[in-house]
């Protein structure tokens, strides 16, 4: 596993943007910036935005040059993560949407669970905020638990988690999710 004080990257971060709202993408473009871990890259996949929000993300990519563009016709959110993931150079990547946040330990914190704790997928728990109130987002996994993937509900589980399969019934399933790039 690589460490902290290599050049390449930890981490890669990647958001898709379509006509990303500019006081949400900066918000999110800060926490990311603004990490405790630095060893990270930020891929910002535009996926066809208008000629504003275009340029907005290449004048945001100036602030720092850990961040990176790419531009593609509108495919959809899911294209935009497997074309940020062709050009990850971490081996583990995060898919952080544009009008999210993570807190400033955020990667810390997850770099230090993976070096106590190898392992190829980590899932967790995150919040999601509303107008007038939080929800605690869950995994819909026993925390603490291996998972061995030869079992098929396992599989689906995993899947519909990195998916973002809607919420079935009453639970708030996280769609958040760190993985190995082999």
């Amino acid at each position: 596993m690589e460490t902290i004080e290599s050049k390449a990257p930890f981490f890669s971060i990647i958001i898709p943007a379509y006509n990303a709202q500019e006081i949400y993408l900066r918000e999110c473009i800060d926490s990311l910036v603004r990490q405790t871990f630095e060893a990270i890259e930020i891929i910002i996949v535009d996926d066809g935005s208008n000629k504003e929000c275009a340029d907005l993300y290449e004048e945001i990519a100036q602030r720092d040059g850990r961040i990176k563009v790419i531009h593609q016709s509108n495919e959809g959110v899911s294209a935009a993560r497997n074309q940020g993931m062709d050009y990850a150079g971490a081996d583990w990547i995060m898919s952080v949407d544009s009008d999210d946040w993570i807190e400033l330990n955020a990667c810390e914190t997850i770099y230090e669970t993976l070096i106590n704790h190898p392992c190829d997928l980590l899932l967790f728990d995150h919040m999601k905020e509303y107008a007038n109130f939080q929800a605690k987002q869950g995994t819909g996994l026993i925390d603490g638990t291996l998972y061995e993937m030869s079992n098929i509900n396992t599989k689906e589980t995993f899947y519909r988690r990195a998916m973002g399969t809607p919420n079935q019934g009453s639970k708030n399933l996280s769609t958040i999710y760190y993985y190995r790039n082999k």
